[in-house]
């Protein structure tokens, strides 16, 4: 398993000793399912707990490195948050309803 893998499906570890999960998005992030995302450990927890199939897409891999790396300081919280956000509004393939 690769750090970026562990980081994310164990949200308590950190890929340097300077990583903070506990820094604040600007606005909550409100998901589909009514889950309220307001830190990067909130974040992190919810991404470790989607389906595999979600979780392997490109969106949501785009969005769970941009949230470590938000999480280290190389990238604002805000780039994280966005992330995200994309992420959730572009469905996985697996995840989409047919019309």
């Amino acid at each position: 398993m690769s750090m970026f893998e562990e980081c994310v499906i164990d949200h308590t570890a950190a890929p340097s000793e300077g990583a903070s999960w506990d820094k604040h998005f600007s606005d909550p992030i409100l998901t589909d399912d009514g889950v309220v995302l307001e830190t990067l450990r909130d974040a992190g927890a919810y991404i470790s707990r989607l389906p595999d199939t979600v979780y392997r897409s490109e969106p949501w891999r785009a969005a769970t490195h941009m949230l470590i790396e938000a999480a280290e300081g190389a990238a604002s919280i805000e780039l994280a948050r966005f992330a995200i956000g994309r992420a959730l509004a572009l469905k996985a393939p697996d995840s989409q309803e047919t019309t």
